[in-house]
């Protein structure tokens, strides 16, 4: 008796060919770039204020944008837009409080072993699945495949011993003339 379901392959595993949702979190390992770029997202926002630490007399300014990895800051007093690197480098805030400023460094720590963690997340997910799959797969074989292996052997064992006896019989039958 087979107990497998109707496949493509005479030879296919059980549900190999049964359609099935499959859940497709694709979780990768985040690149070096990305990590600093979390890393700076939330350092400055749109209306900050801050001031150009080597060129201080451009005034205080005001951010107009955060593109990704860069902040374009207004200066008024100097009449002058430019764009920053958003790592704080270049700028420097106007006023900053000492809790602000550590406010600002715990979150930055924390998002970046928040971006590690993530990505350690991502492959231990990846490594579950993979290893419920293979769990599945080994089942299958010792569920299915190894039962119909052992009852075909059986077959050809008990097939040969028929054909031995066959001989034996035609060898006395030809002995015996």
């Amino acid at each position: 008796m087979n107990l497998r379901p109707l496949g493509y392959e005479p030879n296919e595993l059980p549900g190999c060919s049964t359609p099935r949702q499959i859940n497709d979190r694709r979780i990768v390992a985040i690149p070096p770039g990305t990590v600093n770029a979390l890393r700076m997202r939330g350092m400055w926002e749109v209306g900050d204020r801050l001031t150009h630490r080597h060129n201080p007399e451009l005034g205080p300014g005001r951010v107009v944008s955060v593109d990704g990895r860069s902040v374009v800051v207004e200066f008024p007093a100097g009449g002058v837009r430019l764009r920053l690197a958003g790592d704080a480098s270049a700028a420097a805030s106007v006023q900053p409080s000492p809790e602000a400023e550590a406010c600002r460094k715990a979150f930055a720590a924390l998002l970046a072993a928040g971006t590690e963690l993530a990505a350690v997340s991502g492959n231990l997910e990846r490594l579950s699945l993979e290893y419920r799959r293979s769990v599945r797969r080994a089942r299958a074989l010792q569920d299915v495949m190894l039962p119909e292996l052992e009852h075909s052997i059986g077959d050809i064992e008990s097939r040969l011993e028929e054909l031995e006896q066959e001989d034996a019989i035609w060898m006395r039958r030809g002995a015996g003339r």
